[in-house]
């Protein structure tokens, strides 16, 4: 199967510069696009045109900041038949890239969630609880590593745009409600926990808490709905 890797880059996001020598190693994605904010100096910009020299799968498309735009962005111009979102502090190993060569079912998978080091044993409950929400509430998020069909991300439209927060949060809700399954890969993808680390354990746990919460009920609502219909 064909995969183009789509990975929006905020303007002072550094990031990526550890995450594209580990695409060099991804023989299975076809194109590596990067979407850049509008905001980058041109210096930054220059960055990505040498990145681009080296390895020539990487496209650029630029425009205005903002998650849910940039991967819609990236979505439009995607050649291939899958697509897998990463975010620019995304690490990951060779049990991905194995998962990456086999044939997939038309699902939305994820991947399991990992911290870099060092990991202390706080973040690896948050670990732990991101997997529990993942398999039993049907919630994986976008720093999980999504891969599905574009076909299917344009049957919903993209990401929804215009929110303050939790464009993967609503996306993966916006699947389900169609009736679509997701699936678990055996393998999980790094994230960086410098925000842990700049705000605390416990302000970020329970914020991230209390706005998956809150963006959850209409969703939740809007699906039960779904489900009734379809009977």
């Amino acid at each position: 199967m064909s995969i183009s890797a789509v990975i929006p880059i905020a303007a002072q996001d550094e990031e990526w510069r550890g995450l594209l020598p580990i695409m060099g190693d991804v023989p299975e994605v076809d194109e590596i696009i990067l979407s850049l904010s509008d905001q980058l100096a041109p210096s930054k910009l220059r960055d990505f045109e040498q990145a681009r020299g080296i390895d020539p799968r990487i496209r650029l498309v630029q425009g205005p900041q903002g998650r849910a735009w940039q991967l819609n962005r990236a979505l439009a111009i995607a050649r291939s038949e899958w697509i897998w979102v990463l975010h620019a502090d995304s690490r990951f190993g060779t049990e991905v890239r194995g998962c990456l060569a086999k044939r997939m079912p038309s699902h939305l998978h994820y991947f399991d969630l990992a911290f870099r080091a060092p990991c202390s044993q706080l973040l690896k409950l948050n670990a732990w609880a991101v997997r529990w929400r993942s398999q039993l509430l049907g919630l994986p998020f976008g720093d999980q590593g999504f891969l599905f069909e574009s076909k299917r991300a344009e049957e919903l439209g993209g990401f929804p745009e215009g929110l303050a927060y939790g464009e993967d949060h609503v996306f993966v809700w916006r699947w389900r409600q169609r009736g679509w399954p997701l699936r678990r890969l055996p393998a999980s993808v790094e994230t960086s926990a410098r925000r842990y680390t700049q705000q605390g354990w416990s302000h970020t746990t329970l914020r991230h808490l209390f706005l998956t919460v809150r963006q959850a009920y209409p969703e939740f609502c809007s699906y039960l709905k779904a489900v009734r219909r379809r009977r």
